[in-house]
């Protein structure tokens, strides 16, 4: 059990031993001498985490023996000064209680988490366009949740919960959906003293929760690329059973899409709604009365009318390469030469998948925030063979009323996209990464983040990626 604290003193002596540089609190919040994960403090001159504070703790000796002298509470960051136990209660120490719990006072101008921030050593980052760290093999988790972060519904809620206040009926029990939260919390703080987050809690729990489904730890190589598709599949599913166990829906009542708060024919809807699946699931109609299309993502074929499937993911397939090739002569929207990468714009793909033959649905609802996804990868037994076929799609004003079943025109008054986030494959398959590229609303400008490494790209040059994602924002959402 803690000692009291002796009462507050004016002035700490020993704040000007604190080593911004060495903090870093993405790491497992474990004492790093007896592994103990109640009670850590973390030493602020050394940045190295230890079991309590009381006389005889860890952080005790380590304050007599190193001369360090103050150390945060990992859980409620209180900072106290060892070993004359009071607790230090300055100003000018904000900026490290914010680092660790991260504290959004926006109000309704969430234009103002674009603003650019400082880290501890003067560098300029805009908080939500930071890099992250990939320490292991983690490099598709990273473009997940920089898909996750620019949902700016799902983002809202995130950023205002409040996850570090104590009270009993705000705790986050499940380990997953806390750590999914206080990642988004993380990637937009404008305290963050490295300007970069590192996921290495979120990492361990989605391993043990997947059953090694998903293992960053792997070295990467050609047959243990972890697909993004289908880690934001999983993600996305374990949202959907757990979040409104672990938030109360009221609260995220507030930031649901307003178009998700009424039905089709206009009537306010009386069920509890699904908010991941407000904001990215979508309708199909379907003219026969069973599920023929294997490669619309996460369908939940549940409604009452079985022609009316909910996709969260439309997938495009390209034509293999060699076909493209060979085709060449004969149709000029497939723009290749034996020489050159093949290129398609995205409405043939999308033609063919409507307007084929064999396809018996259309699109019902549109949803709010549209997920493209281009299945260029091919698994085989042995290995994985990449299709580079370029695929060119509009920045802004992509329109997808020809897709529209003809009486779902009136319930989807807003047909145009705009594209926020890009998700590409970059280089040979034994040496491959994913790379994420952002919209900044304010800047008016795309941002390139490869991990830890973030620079400014020109509109021009996001289609000449081998892009894989694409999540586009309805053009009506603000």
């Amino acid at each position: 059990m803690e000692n009291t604290p002796t009462k507050k003193i004016e002035r700490c002596p020993f704040l000007s031993t604190i080593n911004r540089s060495l903090l870093d609190f993405d790491y497992e919040k474990l004492c790093s001498i007896t592994l103990n994960e109640e009670n850590v403090y973390c030493c602020l001159v050394c940045g190295v985490n230890f079991h309590g504070r009381g006389k005889g703790s860890v952080a005790y000796k380590h304050s007599l023996e190193m001369d360090h002298h103050l150390f945060i509470n990992l859980e409620n960051s209180n900072i106290y000064c060892l070993p004359n136990n009071y607790e230090v209660n300055e100003h000018s120490l904000e900026d490290i209680k914010n680092y660790l719990h991260p504290n959004f006072s926006i109000g309704s101008d969430y234009n103002s988490l674009y603003n650019a921030s400082k880290t501890f050593d003067k560098i300029e980052y805009f908080p939500g366009y930071i890099g992250i760290s990939n320490f292991g093999n983690n490099n598709s988790l990273n473009v997940v949740l920089l898909l996750l972060s620019q949902i700016t519904n799902f983002r809202n809620m995130c950023i205002e919960y409040n996850l570090y206040d104590g009270l009993t009926e705000n705790r986050i029990s499940d380990p997953l959906i806390f750590n999914i939260i206080e990642s988004i919390k993380k990637i937009y703080n404008p305290f963050n003293l490295k300007g970069k987050y590192s996921p290495y809690n979120l990492v361990s729990i989605i391993e043990k929760k997947s059953q090694g489904r998903f293992n960053f730890s792997k070295s990467s190589n050609k047959l243990e690329i972890i697909d993004p598709m289908a880690l934001f599949s999983w993600i996305i599913f374990q949202l959907k059973q757990k979040l409104n166990k672990c938030v109360k829906y009221d609260f995220q009542e507030k930031f649901l899409p307003n178009a998700t708060l009424t039905e089709s024919n206009g009537n306010i809807k009386n069920k509890k709604i699904d908010f991941i699946s407000s904001c990215i699931q979508g309708q199909l109609y379907s003219s026969v009365n069973k599920n023929l299309i294997g490669d619309i993502k996460s369908i939940r074929d549940d409604t009452k009318n079985n022609n009316h499937i909910y996709f969260n993911c439309i997938s495009l397939s390209l034509t293999p390469i060699i076909e493209a090739t060979m085709s060449h002569s004969n149709n000029n929207n497939i723009q290749t030469n034996y020489n050159l990468t093949p290129q398609i714009p995205i409405y043939k793909l999308l033609d063919s998948k409507f307007f084929s033959s064999t396809n018996s649905f259309l699109i019902w609802k549109l949803p709010c925030y549209l997920i493209i996804h281009i299945a260029r990868f091919n698994r085989s037994t042995l290995n994985i063979e990449k299709n580079k076929t370029l695929v060119s799609f509009p920045l802004v004003d992509f329109d997808l009323s020809a897709y529209l079943h003809p009486d779902a025109i009136k319930i989807n008054p807003h047909t145009k996209y705009n594209l926020i986030n890009n998700i590409s494959h970059k280089g040979p398959l034994e040496r491959s990464k994913f790379v994420s590229q952002l919209f900044h609303p304010t800047k008016d400008e795309w941002i390139e983040i490869e991990d830890i490494i973030v620079k400014t790209v020109l509109p021009q040059a996001i289609i000449l990626n081998e892009s894989y994602l694409l999540l586009y924002k309805r053009s009506d959402l603000l």
